[in-house]
Parts: structure tokens; sequence; C-alpha cells
């Protein structure tokens, strides 16, 4: 089995992934341009492949999973926190990851990606990042599983190894405990 970022199936999926229309609860969407997001989505591919390669199932797992407990830190747990955990943590890990970040930032901003029409571009710089920690997100959690899908169609599962969920359950939600109550009474007088 050949590794994922030499695969050119994983190419087109991938490609296919990011090129698709964004969520629907994908936040400020109005302002993220769908022809310019597919004019980039081949260089963004290129640039996570080649950038991910470096990682094995199992440093990705970790990274994932700190990401997952970064996120559930904040107190809300969706796509949007732990794609920003995700890439603030391979940014600070690693100076390649920082540097790559940076070029596709100038370059999503560079092809227009971002409807500059009444915002700063510090605003439209914030929405280009967020947009590639969304692709990131989406090519961290798909890359492995349709490179293993692929490589091994049938009824088989994919192991653990290969997967990235959300991870809805608390890890220490249980454990802390629920905020005092003060009654009204106590709060007026």
């Amino acid at each position: 089995m050949p590794p994922p970022h030499n695969c050119n199936k994983c190419d087109v999926l991938l490609l296919d992934l990011l090129d698709h229309s964004l969520p629907a609860d994908y936040p400020e969407k109005e302002f993220v341009r769908d022809k310019a997001r597919r004019r980039i989505a081949p260089l963004l591919v290129h640039s996570l492949k080649k950038l991910i390669a470096d990682y094995s199932a199992n440093e990705m797992q970790k990274i994932w999973n700190n990401s997952i407990f970064e996120a559930k830190i904040t107190g809300t747990i969706n796509w949007r926190t732990v794609s920003n955990c995700l890439t603030t943590n391979l940014c600070e890990f690693a100076d390649k990851w920082n540097n790559e970040i940076k070029f596709l930032l100038d370059e999503a901003l560079h092809q227009g990606i971002i409807k500059m029409k009444g915002i700063t571009y510090g605003r439209a710089s914030i929405l280009a990042n967020d947009w590639i920690s969304y692709c990131i997100y989406l090519v961290w959690t798909h890359m492995h599983t349709y490179h293993y899908n692929h490589n091994f169609p049938g009824d088989k599962p994919v192991p653990d190894a290969f997967q990235f969920h959300l991870k809805l359950g608390g890890i220490y939600l249980k454990d802390i405990p629920a905020p005092p109550t003060i009654l009204e009474d106590d709060l007026y007088w």
C-alpha cells in the first residue's frame, strides 16, 4: 500500500472534498467566494498532503486527541473549535506548518477568496484563516480513512488508528462540579 501522500486516488478524493460546497452552518459563508475557493483547492490539497506526510497515523491520532482535549477545555466542541485547535497545535510545534499556513493564507487572499466589500483586511485574514483551518480539519480527518478504504475495499471495518472522531463524550465533563447556584434573593439583598 503506497502512503496516502503519494496516492493519486487520494488526490482526487481530497480535491473533491475541498471542492464540495461549504456546510450550511459554516460561519459567515456569504463572504467566501466559491470560484476562488475552487481555484486554490488543488494547491491546498498538495500542501496539506505534503505536510501530513511527515506523520504516521498514530502520531496524527495523538495530535488529534490533544486538539479534542483543548477544544473541550474551551467549553464548546464542534468542527470550528476543533479545526482551530488543530491548526494552532500544528503551527506551534512545527515551523514548516507555520510557514506553509502563512503562504496558503497569503495565496488565498491574493486569489480573492474573501469578498472584501464592507470588511477590513484584518477581518478578511481571519475569515481566510478559518477556511484554511476548516480545510486542514477535513484533510486530517478524511485522508487516511479514504486511503484505507480504496486500498482495502470491502466489508472490513476501518481500524481505529485511521479514524478521527470528534469524541463528543467528555473526558472531564462528568468530573467538573456544576457551578454553584445562587438564589435570586442572595443577589439583591
